[in-house]
């Protein structure tokens, strides 16, 4: 499963097949499932608000609430300097280290002096997502399209979207 993958150094590649948003979110449902959980309160981060979205969408009764914090419907850069940026970190994350990849996101997560410690480990963590896990991800949520059916999610839902992470994503 894609989050049993996440950050582990020892998962080189991401599950065969193509990785989707859904798929992820269809994953995650049978996960609940398996350990008997009830619905839950969802709480996700840009992919992660996007699966909350596509588990909310295709398996309601799973879902209780949804945090969705810095996700989106469709992801377009809202700008053509932030669609500047969006490719440079592609290219980055394609072509560089790891490492360097993951201090260029985590310092646009977290860009102020007293979020220190979060970028530090955000960093950490992204740095130890395989390539190929994390730019199938990427892959995952250029093609994620959830626009026409976002009506029909009937759960609590709070949406916080920062536009400064908005600005440098």
């Amino acid at each position: 499963m894609y989050y049993e993958r996440h950050g582990r150094p020892d998962a080189d590649a991401p599950p065969a097949g193509r990785l989707t948003v859904e798929r992820v979110a269809a994953e995650l449902g049978r996960l609940l499932d398996a350990l008997g959980e009830p619905p839950v309160h969802l709480v996700g981060i840009s992919l992660g608000a996007c699966v909350g979205v596509a588990l909310a969408l295709e398996r309601p009764e799973r879902v209780r609430s949804l945090l969705l914090i810095n996700g989106f419907a469709r992801f377009r850069p809202p700008s053509p300097a932030s669609a500047i940026r969006a490719l440079a970190r592609a290219v980055l994350l394609a072509t560089g280290p790891m490492a360097a990849g993951a201090a260029l996101v985590a310092g646009s997560m977290f860009p102020r002096p007293e979020q220190a410690g979060l970028r530090r480990a955000a960093k950490r963590s992204l740095a130890r997502t395989s390539r190929r896990t994390y730019l199938a991800a990427m892959a995952a949520l250029a093609t994620f399209d959830a626009r026409a059916r976002l009506a029909r999610v009937r759960c609590p839902t709070l949406v916080v979207a920062a536009l400064e992470f908005l600005a440098t994503h």
